[in-house]
């Protein structure tokens, strides 16, 4: 639930865990309705709100920097760890798939000096490039066995060929966050990988949380 200042004006104040479970067995159950796309919409608003919340605080954090003089010369990233499902391919949360409302992410770079501001990269970068990109930014030598690649703003801005894996597992904690089978008698898991080349995905999943095709290519 986001700060009382950034919640809806209209619709609950919060979405718990629990709330969103009901609604995912509803859904899986008996399909959409109006009553649970009006509770879906209701739980996208309150996520907006808490994405607000972070960009004010993030703009308090970039306003500090620049009251002590500090901005100009900082390496300041913005990234986020994944994205939510709001039932765009019949699941909702994360920890379930590997669907790309949960994998593109933002990743935005300021350089000190502003090089390179106002860029948008179009090939893939990922996670692992942001310590060797940090690293290289103060002029500091990766480590020959770390994954990854530095991007720097005036040099190669990426491989449009270059291939992203991913994969997720995950066990016990399902059942803490909503996602196992509601009667199951065993712990549900889910093993899922892929990989990314240009605009294509291949997904393999081996799943007891949710009903997912062994293979998919999107």
């Amino acid at each position: 639930s986001p700060p009382a200042q950034f919640r809806p004006k209209q619709g609950p104040a919060s979405f718990s865990v629990n709330d969103m479970k009901t609604l995912r067995e509803g859904w899986e159950k008996d399909g959409p309705s109006p009553a649970r796309q009006v509770k879906v919409e209701q739980a996208k608003a309150l996520y907006a709100g808490e994405i607000t919340s972070c960009d004010r605080a993030f703009g308090a954090l970039v306003a500090g920097l620049k009251k002590r003089g500090l901005y100009e010369n900082s390496l300041v990233i913005v990234v986020s760890d994944h994205g939510e499902q709001f039932f765009e391919h019949g699941l909702c949360d994360h920890m379930n798939s590997l669907y790309q409302e949960l994998l593109h992410v933002p990743l935005l770079i300021k350089f000190p000096a502003g090089a390179g501001a106002g860029k948008v990269v179009e090939p893939v970068w990922q996670h692992i490039d942001i310590t060797p990109t940090v690293l290289k930014a103060a002029g500091i030598q990766a480590p020959i066995e770390m994954q990854g690649l530095s991007y720097t703003p005036n040099g190669p801005q990426g491989n449009p060929e270059r291939s992203a894996y991913f994969s997720l597992k995950v066990g016990l904690e399902a059942a803490y966050f909503g996602q196992s089978p509601k009667d199951s008698q065993v712990h549900a898991k889910a093993e899922l990988e892929g990989v990314r080349v240009g605009p294509w995905v291949l997904q393999r999943a081996i799943s007891t949380l949710v009903d997912l095709e062994p293979l998919q290519l999107f």
